[in-house]
Order: structure tokens, then C-alpha cells, then sequence
């Protein structure tokens, strides 16, 4: 068979695993995987069936890092790595499409390392997540390349994610740094464009874990702010998007809820009552949101140890400004408190005396 027959013969065959893919059936995508890599081996060689080639081994990777347990996603990080060999033996630096492949191998080996704990595959993984930016970076901008915009922003999110999961010196800038960065590429399509809708909630929730490490133990009111802007913003793309029977996205609204509880617990108490209230307790709050029993015993959770905070010994003087806003807040988190508590009966809220 001819360079030219195998190449058309394998990408069926890859367009048929695909479809396995789409349709749950891993078993038979890799199937269909395998026999386009045995076609392509076996072909005459050249940059069609070598590129083919390159994403047979990158879309066995996927399937595999699906799987349950560790010998599956060590075999996903050596079919990228077959892959990122066969790509970049060709000219992608003059191939927007093939650089773009290249980046999305890196990506996703490093998508694989990440999920184990060890500190040796997190460095891994982190060196994978900047080999794809520095690939992806340089064609993100061009006109019809959405998918390496994509591609970058997937990449920023868990370079982010790995660096607040490892003990790198510095990690939590750097963290903060790559999620505003994916922040900025999902800003302009995120309220017209699913994809990017998530990417932007994955973006915020990184930013937020990473500002979460930074305010630890201390407050520093432009950290502060910065957090408060992305929870906010973060809670009202989910309200844009998450309509429907299932709700795919309300765990971003759990997480972005008990980041924005504690974050104004602990920083800005006398603004957490307007945040629980606004959030759960307005006549526009989704229904999902009001309903949440883990969103409702987050809000009591955060009242609770503000209240406790607040009783606290601490010397209070009338008149004194000071004194006047622990008592205001001490009062607008007991009206909070009482407001859940008339709004959600205490079976299914949680909320206690």
C-alpha cells in the first residue's frame, strides 16, 4: 500500500475511534487506534503518514488516561510521548497545525503526570504544561486559531493547578499569574461560546486557589479584592450558563460559594451576610443554588465562625468606630443567620441552633 492509500485508510480508522470515543466505547476506540498505528508502521514514510501516525498514538493516550489506575496513565504518557517524537521530527515551527498538535501532546502528557501525588511526576507535569505555552503561545493570536487559544488556556489552567499542588519556590505567583493569564484569552468569548464559558470558570477557579494560598494567614486588601472580583464573576457565568435539568456546572458554583464564605469570613466579615444573602436568598438566586444542601452549610458554616470570631475577647468602647463596625456586623450576620433559617427548614438545610 502506498504512502497515499494508508494515509486515507488511516484516517478513517482514526475517525472511527473517534466516534467509539463519542459514543462510550473505549475498547473499540483503541482498537480502532491500534490497527490505524499498525497501518502507518507498516506504510511507506513521509510527513502525511507520519503526522497520522503521531495522532494515532496522541488519541490512544486519551483514552487510556480515562482509565482507572496508574499503569493505564504511564501507558497514556508514553504514547504522547511517541507522539511529541513523531511531531516534532517534522516542520511545525512553519505548520501553525502542527505546532498546535505538538502543544495539545504536551498538554495532555502533562494532564497524565498530573494526577499522580508524587513530587517527581508533579515536576514532570510542570515541565510538560510549559513546553506546550511556549509552543502554543506564539500562534494563539493568529486569525482561525481557536483551537491553540483553546489549547493555551488548558494549558495556563493546570500549570496553574500543578503549581498550587507542588512545593516549587514561588508557586503561588506564579500560579496566579498563569490563571489571570487563561482568564484573559476566555474574557472575550466566555459569555457567547460554551467552551470558552468553561474555560473561563476553570480559569477562576484556579485563581482562586492560588489568591486562596496567598492570603493565608494574612490580608493584603488588593489580594483581597482581586479574589472578591473572581468569585463574583465567576458565580455569575454559572448563573449565564447552567440552565436546564442537569446542571453540569453547579459544582463550580459550590466551589466558587465556600471560596467567597471563607474569603469574606475571614477578611471582610462585615461584608458576608450581603454575599450569603445575594447569593442564596435573593428573589434572582437560582432555585439549584437555594436548594444546595453543601452551598447552605457552607453559609452556616462561615456565619457561625464569624459570630465566633466577633465574640472573641476584645475590648469594645462606645462611640469608637471600631466598636460600632464589630457591633453592625455582629448584628447583620445574626439577621443573615435567621433569614436561612425561616428560608430552609433544618432537615434539609443542615442549619442548626
Amino acid at each position: 500500500m502506498n504512502a497515499e492509500a494508508a494515509a486515507s485508510a488511516a484516517a478513517a480508522l482514526l475517525q472511527r475511534g473517534r466516534d467509539a470515543e463519542a459514543s462510550g466505547a473505549p475498547a473499540d476506540a483503541l482498537r480502532h487506534y491500534d490497527a490505524a498505528r499498525a497501518l502507518l508502521s507498516a506504510a511507506p514514510d513521509g510527513p502525511g503518514p507520519r503526522r497520522l501516525l503521531a495522532l494515532a498514538w496522541m488519541n490512544r493516550g486519551n483514552v487510556l488516561q480515562r482509565q482507572a489506575g496508574a499503569a493505564p496513565l504511564l501507558e497514556a504518557v508514553a504514547a504522547y510521548d511517541a507522539a511529541i517524537a513523531l511531531l516534532g521530527a517534522l516542520p511545525f515551527a512553519a505548520d501553525p497545525a502542527l505546532r498546535n498538535h505538538l502543544g495539545a501532546a504536551w498538554l495532555n502528557r502533562g494532564h497524565a503526570l498530573q494526577r499522580f501525588a508524587d513530587p517527581a511526576r508533579l515536576a514532570a507535569a510542570l515541565h510538560s504544561f510549559r513546553t506546550a505555552i511556549g509552543l502554543l503561545r506564539p500562534i494563539s493570536s493568529a486569525a482561525g486559531e481557536s483551537a491553540a487559544r483553546a489549547n493555551l488556556a488548558g494549558a495556563l489552567i493546570n500549570l496553574a493547578d500543578t503549581l498550587v499542588a507542588s512545593d516549587e519556590p514561588g508557586r503561588l505567583g506564579s500560579a496566579r499569574a498563569a490563571a489571570r493569564e487563561a482568564l484573559d484569552l476566555a474574557a472575550p468569548a466566555e459569555n457567547a461560546e460554551p467552551l470558552w464559558a468553561e474555560l473561563g470558570l476553570m480559569a477562576r477557579r484556579a485563581h482562586a486557589m492560588a489568591l486562596g494560598g496567598l492570603l493565608a494567614g494574612a490580608c493584603a486588601p488588593d489580594l483581597v479584592g482581586e479574589a472578591s472580583d473572581t468569585i463574583e464573576s465567576g458565580l455569575a457565568l454559572v448563573r449565564r450558563w447552567d440552565t436546564g435539568e442537569n446542571r453540569p456546572l453547579q459544582p463550580f458554583a459550590r466551589r466558587f460559594f465556600r471560596f467567597g464564605a471563607e474569603l469574606y469570613r475571614r477578611h471582610q466579615p462585615h461584608f458576608l451576610a450581603e454575599f450569603v444573602l445575594e447569593t442564596l436568598a435573593a428573589p434572582d438566586s437560582p432555585a439549584v443554588w437555594a436548594a444546595d444542601r453543601e452551598m447552605q452549610v457552607a453559609a452556616q458554616d462561615a456565619i457561625a465562625a464569624a459570630l465566633q470570631d466577633l465574640r472573641e475577647p476584645q475590648l469594645l468602647i462606645a462611640g469608637d468606630p471600631v466598636t460600632e463596625r464589630i457591633l453592625a456586623t455582629r448584628r447583620t450576620l445574626t439577621i443573615a443567620r435567621e433569614r436561612l433559617r425561616s428560608l430552609f427548614s433544618p432537615e434539609a438545610s443542615g442549619i442548626t441552633a
